[in-house]
């Protein structure tokens, strides 16, 4: 039975560690991925969150970027799975795979692929300023609307 939860425990790892990667790595380089725009209820590819088309509107590429992440390490730890699977049915095979440190390094690597991946997006989004030109132009605004413009309340 401890093979059986080493082995868990190495996939879990594998999955976590790809799926890290993968939103690291898209978060890097610009490919073509699922974006939502949200004002206009619809899905579309774009290649990057700075391209033309998504600059005029509100586009969520989170939901995009995860999913492919996730449908890339969901290939990536079957595969690893099925390898395994022939490995384990082999006759020279070891009785404890993965072994206590190919397990540890297996969590060394989910983590620090976590943590990549969250100091990236962290980094990404700490300037950011959330504005979009077409959304207060939607509602009939001429700008982004300023407290000064408010009527002031004077006291008795």
């Amino acid at each position: 039975m401890v093979g059986v939860s080493r082995g868990a425990a190495f996939l879990g790892c594998v999955l976590t560690a790809t799926t890290a990667a993968v939103f690291f790595l898209s978060l890097v380089v610009a490919w073509p991925m699922p974006v939502y725009l949200p004002l206009e209820r619809r899905w579309t590819w774009a290649a990057g969150s700075e391209s033309q088309e998504l600059l005029s509107t509100v586009a969520m590429d989170y939901y995009g970027r995860s999913w492919s992440a996730l449908c890339a390490a969901f290939l990536v730890t079957f595969a690893v799975w099925f390898v395994g699977r022939i490995r384990r049915n082999a006759p020279t095979s070891p009785a404890s795979f993965p072994s206590q440190r190919t397990l540890f390094l297996a969590a060394s690597y989910a983590v620090t692929a976590v943590v990549f991946c969250v100091s990236l997006m962290a980094y990404k989004l700490i300037g950011r300023e959330p504005t979009s030109p077409g959304l207060f132009g939607l509602f009939g605004l001429s700008g982004v609307p300023s407290f000064g413009d408010c009527p002031q309340v004077q006291p008795r």
